[in-house]
């Protein structure tokens, strides 16, 4: 139950780090916002919120993939008593990573022109 703490953390540090992303891109271009909106309920059936990857049987290699379902591992499993899997961190910790580049960049290079977009 403690490693759901530490894991919160970073899963809501990155999301904020996402937010920025498509926020910018968002404000830049006006087509993003519908393109989000059909993206979010196939993501929401794709990465296993209402189930487990466990319950997949042979295919649940693919969520391996899938980096969604990693940072709801890394919550769900220590509240379940499980031990996330230290590629389930990697992958979180890179895709953090990621997404925290992508975001200072984009408000360095583009935060001057926010003001235009809006």
């Amino acid at each position: 139950m403690l490693l759901a703490l530490p894991a919160l953390v970073l899963v809501v540090g990155n999301l904020f780090a996402a937010a920025q992303v498509i926020g910018f891109i968002g404000a830049r271009y006006r087509d993003v916002e519908p393109l989000v909106a059909a993206i979010m309920p196939m993501l929401f059936f794709l990465t296993p919120v209402l189930y487990e990857s466990r319950q997949l049987g042979p295919i649940k290699e693919v969520m391996l993939f899938n980096p969604l379902a990693h940072w709801i591992t890394i919550i769900r499993d220590p509240m379940m008593g499980d031990v996330p899997s230290l590629i389930s961190y990697l992958v979180v910790v890179g895709t953090g990573i990621a997404l925290w580049i992508a975001a200072l960049w984009i408000t360095g290079a583009k935060g001057a022109r926010l003001p235009y977009w809006m």
